[in-house]
């Protein structure tokens, strides 16, 4: 790649970052993310650095808006966003005190052997102070953080236990509606499926989910777990991990309230549909229109 070619992708990686990419191109570039391991290390790094060029308030105009109201609307962001700005606060208090030793020494010989070492040492005491302030601040967010992840992961491990039970059940109703109308139907009528819950993935989640299909299913009812509704509307893309490749998306969805859940629903054409894994990504739509990438959802298509 040319130095021309790598500057366009850096602009184009920021663009996508302060979500002012077309809608289209944005989807490409969210499942280049989710499948192309060297494009997320280069996002990751672009993302860096946008950070840090923020913290030393290198953004104006346009893209400092932009990455106030787009970027930073997001608590994830805004504890690195935080941290990269305390690490920034320590820099400038140690150049500054470096700064200052250097000119008392100029002023005083007998100043070389006391005030400039004071200064000094004032100096450093200051940084270290704002570091610990700093370090004590996240180690505690961190402590919190785990804490909420532990108890998430409990909750979500018994709504698994149940919806697998649910799907289990369900899975067997379906099988015994589709016997009746094996012995009974003379028509090839659709069959109708109860749609099946699945919850977002996560880092160390178990293996995907088996949807079963019935032959004669034109559809595929699925209904996608939300963390939480934030968003007016929602759109579901389906892909395939092996390759990354988009095979359909859906229209803009509204969430519902399901038992003791908000769910997205959506239908999956059955004609796209082989005996594999897919992958789903949902994206909350701003009022604005802006899109910013919340989940993934892993499931196995098992044919009949």
């Amino acid at each position: 790649m040319s130095a021309e070619e790598q500057l366009r992708l850096d602009d184009q990686l920021v663009q996508y970052l302060l979500g002012t990419l077309p809608e289209e191109e944005t989807e490409r570039l969210d499942a280049l993310s989710v499948s192309d391991d060297a494009f997320a290390l280069r996002l990751l790094a672009t993302e860096n650095d946008l950070v840090d060029a923020y913290a030393r308030g290198e953004l104006a105009g346009e893209t400092r808006n932009q990455f106030e109201t787009f970027y930073a609307n997001s608590s994830v962001r805004r504890e690195k966003l935080a941290f990269a700005e305390a690490f920034r606060r320590v820099a400038t208090a140690r150049a500054a005190s470096a700064a200052e030793t250097k000119n008392v020494a100029r002023s005083s010989g007998r100043s070389f052997f006391s005030i400039p070492k004071l200064t000094w040492q004032w100096g450093f005491a200051v940084a270290a102070f704002v570091l610990a302030l700093a370090t004590g601040f996240f180690a505690i967010e961190n402590r919190n953080l785990r804490k909420q992840v532990a108890a998430g992961q409990a909750q979500r491990a018994e709504q698994w236990q149940s919806e697998l039970a649910a799907q289990r059940a369900a899975t067997q109703k379906a099988q015994e509606e589709l016997d009746r109308l094996r012995a009974s139907a003379t028509s090839p009528e659709p069959v109708s499926v109860a749609a099946v819950l699945l919850m977002p993935q996560t880092r160390g989640s178990s293996p995907p989910l088996g949807v079963v299909v019935p032959a004669r299913a034109e559809n595929v009812p699925l209904a996608l777990a939300l963390e939480s509704d934030e968003y007016p509307q929602y759109r579901v893309a389906l892909t395939d991990p092996a390759t990354g490749k988009a095979l359909w998306t859906s229209e803009r969805r509204t969430a519902r309230s399901g038992a003791k859940i908000k769910m997205v629903p959506i239908e999956l054409p059955r004609r796209l549909l082989r005996e594999r894994n897919y992958l789903l990504e949902l994206a909350g739509i701003r009022r604005n229109g802006s899109r910013e990438p919340l989940s993934t959802y892993m499931f196995h298509v098992i044919l009949e």
